[in-house]
């Protein structure tokens, strides 16, 4: 990014880099609670995974976290509720049109029984 921003067009270059960061890992993030809720979604979910945010508000976070995930993921959400500071997940989530997606997730220690993630 320094390099870009030093060139002469350094703010095409920049707007080029970041375009293709967030195309290619967009940042998906959301609000959740400790019963296992999205309660607000924001960033590309339909285009990244074809959910809308009605559809990923309308069941538990957890119901599109591939079987196989399924207990590490749950470990991970209880030592967060717990009051570890974060933690780090890696899942497959479920695809709309069929599939898995590969997210990494960061979620920060609970407000409440919120919890704030970021999925990448």
């Amino acid at each position: 990014m320094q390099a870009a921003e030093s060139a002469p067009n350094g703010h095409a270059v920049r707007e080029v880099l970041e375009s293709r960061f967030f195309h290619e890992a967009p940042l998906l993030l959301c609000l959740a609670n400790l019963e296992g809720r999205f309660t607000s979604v924001g960033g590309p979910w339909e285009r990244t995974l074809g959910w809308t945010p009605d559809e990923l508000l309308a069941e538990p976070f957890l119901a599109k976290v591939h079987p196989e995930d399924l207990p590490a993921t749950l470990a991970e959400v209880e030592r967060l509720s717990r009051g570890d500071p974060t933690i780090r997940v890696v899942n497959r989530y479920r695809r709309k049109q069929g599939g898995w997606a590969t997210l990494q997730w960061h979620a920060q220690e609970p407000v409440g029984d919120t919890i704030f993630a970021i999925a990448q």
